[in-house]
């Protein structure tokens, strides 16, 4: 986890240095940063949580309800 940390903070600290350099809008700047923190989030959530479920038992949560709905219309 702290090699997945330090590779974060590198490519986040980069995309910073880069967007400074290329004087990017505040928005872009937001957008960019926003979705790197996001996607961290997910993976420090999926890290975390890798021994109590799958990523197989997710998507079927999600879209089973889907499935008997569409079923059920038959």
């Amino acid at each position: 986890m702290i090699l997945i940390i330090i590779a974060y903070i590198s490519i986040t600290l980069y995309e910073w240095w880069y967007l400074n350099k290329k004087s990017r809008k505040k928005r872009t700047r937001s957008l960019v940063l926003g979705s790197a923190a996001g996607m961290f989030l997910c993976l420090c959530i999926l890290y975390l949580g890798k021994g109590r479920w799958t990523v197989g038992e997710m998507l079927e949560g999600i879209f089973s309800p889907i499935d008997h709905w569409m079923k059920a219309g038959r």
